[in-house]
């Protein structure tokens, strides 16, 4: 087989590198090696010694790149192959796992049965919960006893401060209630908090829909194109009225793709792995 040859090129000095690339390299096909594979495009354009490729395929989530000429060789074959045509997607199949993934979900939040041993225990959780609380509150009570005591001894000291000539840009704002306090304390908190509490169901709902359909794929696996149209297609109520979108489902993928419980299988199709699948008998 022929050895790569590089781009045409007009010697500066003793060394190939030292070479820049002529113009008459616009319109080759070529190909650039990066991390052991070799992606193919057409010179586009040559300024110095670097050359723009539009590539036949992505390369770091880019079709054109630009790279010094000498990592660029001449590919054999100059005609561009066909685009891979993309497999058609099978709407009764998305149907079928949409379906299971709604069958597994709303499964496991059905009492089937009725046991007085486990129903004395939850009892008792909860009223040991309730002494917890009574308890916390007693704490409060105090605490805002205390907090009246320092509010009136900062107003005091600041006074003293102000009377002394201190810039008021210097002293902290004057609060003339406890209640004021809360209102600017809490507000941000449970803005913040409320954001992370959505957040965090988001999160658990894409995962255990998630989780359901690779179960319910089976060994031959799932497509993209079937995760996005089975999970975003789900009902709102299906979906326990939160936002599943289709970034979030496959940033969920790619996390279990990392955490090494999900595998790509063939074209783009994904497979629970034996760790999922561990995973789901413990906690199923």
């Amino acid at each position: 087989m022929a050895q790569p040859q590089m781009l045409p090129y007009d010697s500066t000095g003793s060394f190939v590198a030292d070479g820049s690339p002529r113009k008459d390299a616009i319109g080759l096909r070529v190909y650039v090696v990066a991390d052991s594979t070799a992606y193919y495009g057409r010179v586009l354009s040559v300024q110095n010694k670097n050359v723009t490729l539009q590539l036949e395929r992505r390369w770091n989530h880019r079709t054109k790149v630009t790279v010094n000429w000498t990592y660029i060789r001449i590919a054999h074959n100059q005609e561009t192959p066909p685009p891979v045509e993309k497999a058609a997607v099978d709407s009764k199949r998305i149907d079928s796992l949409r379906s299971k993934v709604f069958e597994a979900t709303h499964r496991r939040h059905h009492i089937t049965h009725y046991n007085d041993a486990d129903a004395k225990q939850m009892v008792e959780t909860c009223n040991a919960t309730y002494e917890t609380l009574q308890e916390y509150l007693q704490n409060f009570d105090a605490m805002r006893l205390r907090i009246h005591s320092l509010l009136t001894e900062m107003h005091a000291q600041r006074e003293r401060c102000v009377a002394y000539g201190v810039d008021h840009s210097l002293l902290p704002p004057r609060v003339d209630s406890v209640k004021e306090i809360e209102v600017r304390t809490q507000g941000r908190k449970q803005k913040n908090a409320d954001q992370k509490r959505k957040l965090t169901e988001v999160r658990e709902k894409t995962r255990e829909l998630l989780v359901a359909l690779l179960l319910a794929a089976g060994d031959t696996g799932v497509s993209s194109d079937e995760v996005v149209g089975a999970l975003c297609g789900l009902t709102r109520e299906d979906r326990s009225g939160l936002s599943i979108t289709q970034h979030r489902v496959m940033g969920m993928l790619s996390a279990f793709s990392r955490r090494q419980e999900a595998e790509m299988i063939g074209q783009n199709r994904w497979r629970a792995t034996e760790i999922l699948l561990r995973t789901n008998e413990v906690t199923g």
